[in-house]
């Protein structure tokens, strides 16, 4: 048998049925009705000051008129409050906000309450269930002061009242409130949606994470964290219980980017001691896992339980192998753009074209060009090219652009370079290809530089040899 008093609330939980509890409280601040219930009224007033305080901090004008009106102009709830005020509230339980209609409503109220009926617009975005600090930022950039659950509460049990309703609307609340408040005393394979925002909430009180959110998906969704998030290079991301490197944005060639980010990551983190694996299954969307770091690593104790502050410290370390991830790449491909410029001062007579993108994508290759019109009128061009999925691979060699690679300039390069030389790149995007010096970015430093500027001038030697003996045929 159920001995929990029964709650209005618990049936009532649309959107629209605080609507009315907030308006209901609102009506209750005009003073013609605090003859019907003067503790309802005590109640009323201090919830509409508290209102038009967040925004207007130093107003202290006794409230003498409040109209309120729900759906006006497609507006939640408002209010005209004395002849000075028009206050706007945007009410949420567990959704969030949409498109443009925060600054359509804002926008409305100050063009209608302009002129000979100016009003002073008060915008609040009352919030009962939790959201993302990063969500609420963005609402307050568009002129709303945020009300929570806790100033709801507050607020509630500032004034004694015998209100049924406002016993279990205050009652409700506190449900909520407490059911994200229980994680810590719960071992984690037992957590829910609650537990999970509980959590995320802690981690950012904590400046651990960025945001966090719900995920709809086909499988059923998740709440998910990101930890730091980099549109154009792996990021982290917590996906109730693992610990994600992610990629996003990947609309081409998705199984080599996401099998070389992998790759790296690993290589990356066995160096450097730290605990990450491949993912239990790879995805292929524009969005990918690349590999993991399991709860029992970075999150729970021997017994499940979280332990928090191991899970702030790890996370951190996370962060600063993200960090030495993020500047390896970032600074081979400086060296690139270093590289070009080189180039283009120690090759005065020849074009050098930088096709490198430092999106860190993976997609495309990233390389250098180097090409005169002799060289073009053979449809072949020089290349520096870093194979970004490996960060040691710099491959050097010519490109034919539309047909076999002349086999004269194969044997030539074959004879100079012999050990060193490749022909037909397993990873350059065309066939007819002779690439030599691979593997020799393990080290970025002017001696490298030099060395491969020295390489590149005997191909260019090469080149004009062989130039010089097509124009004497």
């Amino acid at each position: 048998m159920n001995n929990v008093k029964p709650n209005l609330f618990y049936w009532a939980t649309s959107e629209l049925s605080q609507d009315a509890f907030i308006a209901w409280l609102l009506q209750w601040a005009d003073p013609l009705n605090k003859k019907f219930d003067e503790k309802k009224h005590e109640l009323g007033s201090v919830f509409l000051k508290n209102l038009i305080q967040l925004q207007l901090p130093d107003y202290k004008k006794e409230i003498s008129s409040v109209f309120v009106r729900r759906q006006y102009h497609n507006i939640d709830i408002c209010a005209e409050i004395n002849d000075d005020i028009f206050l706007i509230i945007e009410d949420k339980t567990f959704t969030s906000h949409h498109g443009e209609q925060l600054e359509t409503y804002r926008r409305w109220g100050n063009d209608h309450y302009s002129g000979h009926n100016k009003r002073q617009v008060v915008c609040v975005y009352l919030k009962t269930g939790s959201e993302t600090k990063a969500s609420l930022e963005i609402i307050k950039r568009k002129g709303y002061a945020v009300f929570t659950r806790q100033m709801f509460l507050d607020t509630l049990k500032a004034k004694d009242t015998s209100s049924e309703i406002v016993k279990d609307f205050y009652e409700n609340l506190m449900k909520v409130e407490k059911s994200e408040s229980e994680f810590e005393g719960k071992k984690i394979q037992f957590w829910e949606e609650a537990d999970w925002i509980g959590f995320y909430r802690f981690l950012e009180n904590n400046d651990s994470i960025e945001r966090w959110e719900y995920v709809n998906n086909s499988s059923g969704g998740f709440m998910n964290a990101i930890v730091q998030y980099n549109e154009s290079m792996p990021y982290l991301q917590i996906e109730q219980d693992e610990l994600c490197f992610k990629i996003a944005e990947i609309y081409e060639n998705r199984s080599n980017v996401r099998n070389a980010w992998h790759d790296i990551i690993i290589a990356e983190a066995e160096k450097l001691n730290y605990a990450v694996e491949k993912p239990s299954r790879f995805g292929s969307g524009v969005y990918m896992t690349v590999a993991v770091v399991k709860k029992e690593i970075w999150l729970c104790d021997n017994d499940g339980f979280a332990s928090l502050p191991t899970a702030l410290k790890i996370l951190e370390n996370y962060k600063e192998f993200l960090h030495i991830l993020h500047g390896n790449f970032e600074s081979k491909l400086e060296f690139m753009n270093q590289l070009s410029k080189k180039l283009e001062h120690r090759f005065p007579d020849y074009s050098i074209c930088n096709e490198i993108s430092g999106l860190g994508s993976l997609e495309n290759e990233d390389s250098i060009y180097i090409s005169n019109a002799g060289l073009e009128k053979l449809n072949l061009k020089l290349v520096v090219a870093f194979d970004a999925c490996n960060f040691s691979d710099l491959f050097l060699g010519f490109r034919s652009l539309n047909s076999n690679l002349p086999t004269e300039l194969h044997k030539m390069l074959a004879d100079l370079f012999k050990d060193k030389f490749e022909i037909d790149n397993p990873n350059a995007k065309y066939p007819a290809t002779a690439w030599i010096n691979p593997r020799i970015l393990n080290d970025i430093s002017e001696s490298v530089a030099d060395e491969i500027l020295f390489q590149i001038s005997k191909l260019i030697e090469i080149a004009n040899d062989f130039l010089n003996r097509q124009s004497e045929r």
